[in-house]
Parts: structure tokens; sequence; C-alpha cells
């Protein structure tokens, strides 16, 4: 990749171990009792309201369209296969509380309003169709996967790929921690890994508000005139360097 570029490495992380038979990297859901998949029940929805408050692992294993509210609560494990994913309807909100056991394809989509407080230890911008590619616009991804994290003390991790962003990144509230995995500070460099920016040259690329017992770390920012932070009324923030 040949392009002039400022670059913050904010600290270097080791990479996680994988196990893809638990899901994405981090992630260790414990192990309900019961176990079927949606479509048993007819749909997502209906499952999850035959299931109530039973300890169960639900599979997902084709697409599933969320028309109205829903509230999907701790007792559930959402396994997600490969094509596998929940698409929220415009004007629905989708809330999860349950662990969530998926790869780094993607399983969130549609217009509508994801949120929750998901038994997960990270949460990743590939959930929400990131591709991490270089070239493909990846900002609403990301700052899905920020949002999906408000509040919920979860991790929103960057596996080591490049991430196009054409606008800043926002966080905001309460918890919210924003790290990137990959290798050395070298090789990160050298391949490319972390954000490419490719918004205005007058915006941040992270734009921080009101934000409390948080942190950004480990990330590499590549760009022209990058502007890395912009931070209003920060309190226990920690740009981790």
């Amino acid at each position: 990749m040949e392009k002039n570029h400022s670059m913050i490495q904010v600290v270097a992380l080791l990479v996680a171990a994988v196990s893809m038979a638990n899901g994405a990297p981090g992630n260790e859901p414990g192990i309900p009792r019961g176990t079927g998949t949606a479509a048993d029940y007819g749909g997502f929805e209906e499952a999850v309201e035959k299931i109530g408050a039973e300890s169960f692992t639900l599979l997902i294993t084709r697409p599933h369209r969320i028309e109205a509210d829903l509230t999907v609560g701790g007792n559930l494990h959402l396994q997600f296969h490969r094509a596998g994913r929940l698409i929220v309807a415009e004007g629905a909100t989708l809330t999860i509380h349950a662990a969530i056991d998926a790869g780094l394809w993607p399983i969130l989509e549609g217009k509508g309003t994801i949120n929750g407080r998901p038994a997960v230890t990270a949460v990743y911008p590939q959930w929400f169709g990131a591709v991490g590619d270089g070239e493909t616009d990846d900002t609403a991804a990301i700052q899905r996967a920020i949002d999906f994290c408000r509040g919920a003390k979860n991790r929103c991790l960057l596996p080591p790929r490049p991430y196009r962003l054409t606008e800043s990144l926002v966080l905001y509230g309460h918890n919210q921690h924003l790290e990137q995995l990959g290798p050395n500070r070298e090789l990160s460099i050298r391949h490319g890994m972390g954000l490419i920016w490719d918004g205005p040259p007058e915006h941040a690329v992270i734009e921080v508000h009101r934000l409390s017992f948080s942190t950004i770390r480990g990330l590499t920012i590549f760009g022209e005139r990058v502007g890395v932070l912009s931070t209003q009324d920060r309190k226990h923030a920690f740009l981790r360097s």
C-alpha cells in the first residue's frame, strides 16, 4: 500500500487465541441445557417467545427478520451458523442480553436499532458487515459495533485488517472500549493493518464526547493530515500509549 501516512500506534496487543468452535476470539459463552434452531419454532421471534426463561442454545442457521421490538434475555445463547443472521426492520429495536457465538461474518443487519448488554467479552465490526479490505467503507459497521458495546463493558475489537473510514468514529457515554488486535507496530505499518482515513482532512478520525471509564488502545491510523482525537467533557477516559 503506497500511501503517505501519519501513524499513531497506541499499544501493541498480544493476539488472542482464536477458537472458532467457541465463536469469535475472546468470547466464552456458557453451555445452556436445551438446544434447537430458530426455524424449529417457525422463526426467531417465535422461538424467543416460546422458549421464555428456559436456559437454551438457539441456533441461527438462516436469515430471520425482526419486524417488532424484541428483547432476547440472558438465558439464551445465540449460536450463529455461517448463513444465519438477524435483520432488524426500520423502526424496530432488537435488544440482546444473550451470549453470542459467531465467527467473523455478518450476523446483525437492517435499518432498525440494535442494542443491549450481550454476554460476550468482545464485539466485532464484522458482525455488522465490516469487510476490512482497505477499499470498502467500513465506517457504519464499526460505528454500529461501538454503539452495541456502549455501557456494557464490552470491547469493540478490530481484527488485524485494513479498515477504510470516510467519517469520524464517535465514542460517547460510559464504558466505551475500542481496541485493535494485531501484530507489533512494525508489521501493522508494513501491511497497512488499522484504520485508513479517507474522510475530510479537517475532521478527526475519532471523536470523543462525554466519555467516562473508557479506553482506546492498539490503534494504527493511516492517512494524510490525520486529526486523531477530538475530546469533549472527557472523564477517566484513557488513550493508551
